[in-house]
C-alpha cells in the first residue's frame, strides 16, 4: 500500500468529561440527525481515467461469454451464481455499463445508498466483524461509498463519493477533528481482473482547504490519502471467505483491508477569520469491480490543554490529546503526565507531533476547580414510611474558563445505615427519629464536596375505633380508639358512609336510615401534620323476618306449621320462637310445632322471633278448622264387558265439592254421585270412593266388587289351500258353556267343533259365540280366516316335434293359465325355469319334455309332451393339400358324417387312375404306389359312399397337390 500522511493534532476531551459537548460547528458531528451545512457529490470516473492498453500488450486473454457476448479483453466476470460479461471491444475494454451519454455523470447533493447516516453500532462484515459502525461514545456518524450487494450495497458503480462541510475558523473552533474507520477492497488478488495501477485502486481520501486560496492549508498537514497496497502500516486483512462467513457479500471474490476507528486532529489556529474547508471522498475501483468506503465524522473545539486542581498547591494530572508522540515540559513522554505541589497560575506546555513528523504545541494554565454538593429533601415534613426525595443540584466549575467540570460520583449516607450512588435518589424511613442526610460528590479529577442536612421523621398515629352492631333504628356509637406514639393527634374526620354524612367529633353518634353494612372511614391527623386512615365496615342489623305457613283442617286432625322465619344478618341467628294458636293454648322455642283443634270455627296464629342482639319481629295467618263428609256406596255382581251400577250413598254438611271413583282397574271418575263403569276382565276388584268439601275436608270408603269373566273366545289358526279344502274347526275357548259358529258360505253350525268342505275359490269370514255357564256372551270373528286359491291348467306347444341332427333346436311355448313360475325338463338332463325356452339336442332320439308350472298361489300342474332328432349323412371334401411331412394338411382325407363305407379314386389330368383306396384315411399323395410324391398339379378325384342307414352316395371334384 501506499500511505500519505498529513500533520494534525488528535482531539481529546477535558479532564473529568463523560459526554463530549457539541460541536462548535454546527452539524459538523451530524447531531442534527442529518445533512444540514454538508454538501453530497457523487461522480463516475472520467472517460481515459482508465488504462487502455491493448488486450494483448496486457497480456490479458480474449474469450467470449456464455451468453454470446464477446470478445472481452478478460472473459466474463464470475461470482458464485452470477456472470457479468465485460464489454466486447478491445480498446473500450473497461467503459462502465452504466448507459449515460458519455459514460461520465456529476450528482450534486446527498446521494441515497452512497451517503448514510449511521445510528446503530453494529459489526461491519467486510472487516470480519472487527470494526463497529459507530466510533466509540459517539452516537452518529455517515457512511461515505457503500460495498458489496444486498444490505451492504449496491455493488461497484465506478463511483467516487465526497462529502464537504465549510466553516469559518475563530477562537472557538481552531481545533478540528475528525474519526474515520476505512474498508478497501483488494483489487490486487483478484485473478479474473486485469493488474490495477495505482490511479484506479479503491481509495480513501481527507483534503482540508483554505477557502479564501483554494489550496490546501499545508502540504502534508492539510491531507490524509490511503490507497490499496499490501504494504500499508495500521491495516487488517478480512478473506473473502471471512467475509461471507460473517454475513457479508463482496461484489468480486476477494477479500478486504481495513483500518478501525481512527481519530485526526488538525490545528487551525493560524487560520482564524478564514474559511476552511474539509473533503471526504472514497474511490470504487476504475475497473468496476472492487469498492471502497468509509465511516466518517467529525467536530470544531477550541485549542489548548485544560488542566484542573481543587486546592491550591494540590497534585493534578494532565492530558493531552490522543494520536500523537508527546515532549511536555519537563521531558515527560507519556500523553498523561502527574504534576504534584503545583499552584494556581502555573504554565504547562507540550509539544505534539503527528506520525507524518508534523508539530504543534499546545499550552495551559492551570486553575482550581470549584465544587459544591447540594440537595433538598422532600416532602416537609417527613413522617414515618414517607418516600422521601433528594434533588441533587450539585456542580462543579473550572475557574480557568468557568466551564463545568462533570461530577463523577454520588455518594449518599441517609443517615440510618442505608446508602447509595444514584445521583437522584428517594428513601424511606421506617423509624421516627432525627438523622443527618449526607451527599458527598466527587469530579473525575478527586475534586470533593460535601452537603449535610437534618432529617426529623415524625411517628405517625394509629388511627382506629370500634363501633358495636345496632338493630336498625337505634344509635351507632363510635369510639375513637386512636394512638400515637409521642405527641397528640390533633383532628379527626369521619365520613360516615351514608348519604355523605360526615364529622369532626372525636365519637360521634348516628341513626342509619336503613339496615345494611357501611364502610366508615376515619382520618386523623397528629400535631406534626402526619396522617393516618383506617376503614372499617359497620352493620346496621335489619329485625330478622317472622314468617311461616300453616293451612285448614277438619276436626281432629293436625296442623303442622312450616316456619319459614330467617334472619337478615346471617351472623345475628334468630335465637327464640313464640307461638300463639288462637284457642288460649301457646308454644315456646318451638321452630316448627303442630296442633290439634279440639272444636271447629277460625282461629288466628301468631308468631313472635328473637334473634341473639336481641331484635324481633312478628306474623299471624288465620286457620279454620271443619266437620268432615260421610262417604259410602253400593254394588251388586256383574259380568266383564257389561256396565257395573254403583251407588253413591255419601253424606255431607256443607256439601260435596270434589268426589273420586278408584274402580281398582286403574280407572278413575271424578263424578259425585251414582256412576256405571264397565270392567275389561273378571276377578275381585278394590273400589275406592273419595269425597271431599270445598273446606278441603275429606272421607273415603273402600268395598270389594266381584266381576264374573267373559268367555273368552279361541278357534285354531286359519287356512289357505287349492280348493277344495275341508277344514275340521275346534273350540279352545275358556270360561265357555254353548257354540255357534258361522262359517262364511252361509253354513252355520251350533256343534263346537264342526267340520266343513270348501269348493269355490274364496275368501271366508269365520265367527263363534261363546256362552259362559253364568250368561256372559263373547263372540270373535276372524276375516278371511279360510281363504280357496283356484287349480291352474298346465299346457306347451314344441316347435317342431321332429328335428334334425343338422340343425336340433326345438322351440317351447308355454300355453299355461295362469302361471307365475315355470320348471322344463328336456329328457337329455337339461332343465328351464323361464317361461318360453328353446333347447338344442346334441344327439338323436326321442325325449320327454316335461313342463311343472305354478300360479300365483302356489297351486302347481304338470304336463309332458314328445319330442324327436333324426339323424342325417354328410361329406366334406377338401380342394387343397399338401404332403411335404410337415405334419399340416399331409393328406388329402373325406371328412363325414353318418357314413359307414367309402371308396376314393384319383384321376390325373389325362385320365390316368393314379391311386384308389377303401379307407377313411384319405390320399397321402403318391402315384401308382410308388415312394414319390406326385407332381404338382391339379387332380380328378371320385368319391362313392354309402351312409349307415344303407343310402349309396357318389361325387366328383378337383384338388390341388402342393409341394
Amino acid at each position: 500500500m501506499a500511505l500519505v500522511l498529513i500533520c494534525c493534532l488528535a482531539a481529546y476531551a477535558p479532564a473529568g468529561a463523560q459526554t463530549p459537548k457539541p460541536s462548535t460547528c454546527d452539524n459538523l458531528d451530524f447531531s442534527r440527525g442529518d445533512f444540514t451545512n454538508w454538501v453530497g457529490r457523487t461522480t463516475v470516473y472520467k472517460p481515459g481515467s482508465f488504462d487502455s492498453n491493448n488486450c494483448n500488450q496486457q497480456n490479458r486473454p480474449t474469450v467470449t461469454c456464455p451468453d454470446g457476448t464477446g470478445p472481452s479483453c478478460n472473459g466474463c466476470y464470475s461470482l458464485p451464481g452470477l456472470q457479468i460479461p465485460m464489454p466486447g471491444a478491445c480498446n473500450n475494454c473497461f467503459n462502465p455499463p452504466m448507459n449515460r451519454p458519455g459514460d461520465y455523470y456529476n450528482n450534486i447533493g446527498i446521494f441515497p445508498g452512497r451517503h448514510t447516516l449511521i445510528t446503530t453500532s453494529t459489526p461491519d462484515p467486510m472487516t470480519c466483524n472487527n470494526v463497529m459502525t459507530l466510533p466509540p461514545n459517539e452516537n452518529i456518524c455517515v457512511r461515505l461509498g457503500n460495498g458489496g450487494i444486498g444490505p451492504w450495497g449496491t455493488g461497484v458503480g465506478w463511483e467516487i463519493d465526497y462529502l464537504s462541510y465549510s466553516f469559518t475558523v475563530g477562537p472557538d473552533n481552531q481545533l478540528l477533528t475528525y474519526k474515520y474507520a476505512v474498508v478497501l477492497q483488494d483489487p490486487l488478488r483478484d485473478p479474473n481482473n486485469p493488474a490495477h495501477t495505482d490511479s484506479i485502486r479503491p481509495r480513501f481520501n481527507v483534503y482540508i482547504t483554505n477557502d479564501a486560496t483554494g489550496e490546501l492549508i499545508d502540504p502534508t498537514c492539510g491531507q490524509f490519502e490511503v490507497v490499496y497496497d499490501t504494504t500499508l502500516t495500521g491495516f487488517r486483512e478480512c478473506s473473502y471467505n471471512d467475509i461471507t462467513g460473517f454475513g457479508g457479500r463482496p461484489f468480486s471474490t476477494v477479500g478486504t483491508a481495513y483500518r478501525a476507528w481512527t481519530t485526526v486532529g488538525v490545528d487551525l489556529r493560524a487560520f482564524i477569520g478564514q474559511p476552511v474547508t474539509i473533503t471526504f471522498n472514497t474511490w470504487d475501483c476504475g475497473w468496476g469491480g472492487h469498492f471502497g468506503y468509509a465511516y466518517v465524522t467529525a467536530r470544531c473545539d477550541s485549542l489548548g490543554l485544560q488542566v484542573q486542581n481543587c486546592t491550591p498547591g494540590g497534585t493534578v494530572t494532565v492530558t493531552a490529546p490522543e494520536g500523537f508522540a508527546y515532549e511536555w515540559f519537563n521531558g515527560e513522554s507519556t500523553r498523561s503526565i502527574l504534576l504534584s505541589g503545583v499552584s494556581p497560575g502555573d504554565s504547562v506546555w507540550c509539544t505534539l507531533t503527528s506520525r507524518s513528523g508534523c508539530k504543534t504545541d499546545v499550552g495551559a494554565t492551570i486553575s482550581p476547580t470549584a465544587t459544591n454538593a447540594i440537595f433538598v429533601a422532600q416532602p416537609s415534613p417527613i413522617c414515618m414510611n414517607d418516600t422521601v426525595f433528594f434533588d441533587e443540584s450539585s456542580y462543579s466549575i473550572y475557574l480557568g474558563n468557568n466551564d463545568s467540570v462533570p461530577i463523577q460520583t454520588w455518594e449518599w449516607d441517609f443517615g440510618d445505615g442505608s446508602t447509595t450512588y444514584a445521583q437522584d435518589t428517594y428513601h424511606v424511613y421506617t423509624t421516627p427519629g432525627t438523622y443527618e442526610a449526607k451527599l458527598i460528590v466527587y469530579t473525575d479529577v478527586g475534586c470533593v464536596d460535601t452537603a449535610k442536612q437534618i432529617i426529623v421523621v415524625d411517628p405517625m398515629p394509629v388511627a382506629d375505633f370500634v363501633s358495636p352492631p345496632v338493630c336498625y333504628g337505634d344509635s351507632t356509637h363510635f369510639t375513637d380508639n386512636s394512638v400515637i406514639t409521642s405527641g397528640n393527634i390533633q383532628s379527626w374526620s369521619w365520613n360516615l358512609g351514608s348519604n355523605n354524612a360526615t364529622s369532626a367529633e372525636q365519637n360521634p353518634v348516628y341513626i342509619y336510615p336503613a339496615p345494611g353494612t357501611y364502610t366508615v372511614t376515619l382520618d386523623v391527623v397528629s400535631e406534626t401534620g402526619c396522617p393516618a386512615t383506617v376503614t372499617k365496615t359497620l352493620d346496621v342489623l335489619p329485625s330478622p323476618v317472622a314468617d311461616f305457613s300453616g293451612y285448614d283442617v277438619c276436626l281432629g286432625d293436625t296442623i303442622y306449621f312450616a316456619n319459614n322465619s330467617h334472619p337478615t344478618d346471617p351472623n345475628d341467628p334468630i335465637t327464640d320462637w313464640t307461638w300463639s294458636f288462637g284457642d288460649k293454648t301457646s308454644f315456646q322455642n318451638a321452630s316448627d310445632p303442630a296442633h290439634v283443634y279440639q272444636k271447629t270455627g277460625t282461629f288466628t296464629v301468631t308468631l313472635s322471633v328473637s334473634t341473639l342482639t336481641g331484635c324481633t319481629d312478628d306474623t299471624s295467618i288465620t286457620v279454620n278448622v271443619y266437620s268432615p263428609p260421610q262417604a259410602n256406596f253400593t254394588t251388586g255382581p256383574v259380568c266383564v264387558g257389561a256396565p257395573t251400577d254403583f251407588d253413591d250413598l255419601s253424606s255431607s254438611v256443607g256439601g260435596l265439592s270434589n268426589c273420586t271413583w278408584s274402580f281398582g282397574d286403574g280407572a278413575t271418575s271424578n263424578t259425585c254421585g251414582d256412576v256405571q263403569h264397565t270392567y275389561p276382565n273378571a276377578g275381585v276388584y278394590t273400589v275406592k270412593l273419595y269425597v271431599a268439601e270445598a273446606s278441603g275436608c275429606s272421607d273415603s270408603i273402600v268395598q270389594s266388587v266381584m266381576v264374573n269373566p267373559q268367555p273368552i273366545v279361541c278357534f285354531t289358526d286359519s287356512l289357505a289351500d287349492c280348493v277344495p279344502i275341508t277344514r275340521d274347526f275346534h273350540d279352545c275357548s275358556s270360561y265357555g258353556g254353548s257354540c255357534f259358529w258361522t262359517l262364511g258360505d252361509g253354513t252355520t253350525s251350533d256343534d263346537c267343533n264342526p267340520v266343513h268342505t270348501y269348493t269355490e275359490p274364496g275368501c271366508y269370514d269365520i265367527s263363534l259365540t261363546v256362552t259362559s255357564p253364568a250368561g256372559c256372551t263373547n263372540s270373535l270373528l276372524k276375516e278371511c280366516y279360510i281363504e280357496g286359491y283356484p287349480w291352474p291348467t298346465a299346457n306347451f306347444d314344441a316347435s317342431p316335434l321332429t328335428v334334425s341332427i343338422l340343425n336340433p333346436v326345438i322351440n317351447f311355448t308355454d300355453k299355461s293359465t295362469p302361471a307365475v313360475k315355470w320348471s322344463w325338463f328336456f329328457g337329455d338332463g337339461d332343465s328351464a325355469s323361464v317361461q318360453h325356452p328353446n333347447h338344442t339336442y346334441n344327439d338323436v332320439g326321442t325325449y320327454r319334455v316335461v313342463l311343472a308350472m305354478e300360479n300365483q298361489w302356489g297351486c302347481v300342474d304338470t304336463i309332458y309332451k314328445d319330442v324327436e332328432v333324426t339323424p342325417v349323412s354328410s361329406i366334406y371334401v377338401p380342394n387343397a393339400f399338401s404332403p411335404n411331412g410337415d405334419g399340416i394338411n399331409d393328406y388329402f382325407r373325406v371328412e363325414y358324417e353318418g357314413f359307414c363305407e367309402i371308396q376314393m379314386f384319383i384321376f390325373d389330368r389325362w385320365g390316368n387312375e393314379i391311386y384308389r383306396t377303401n379307407s377313411f384315411d384319405g390320399w397321402n399323395g403318391k402315384a401308382n404306389g410308388g415312394d414319390k410324391i406326385a407332381q404338382e398339379d391339379v387332380y380328378v378325384w371320385v368319391v362313392k359312399a354309402r351312409d349307415c342307414q344303407g343310402e349309396l352316395w357318389k361325387r366328383i371334384g378337383h384338388v390341388t397337390l402342393i409341394r
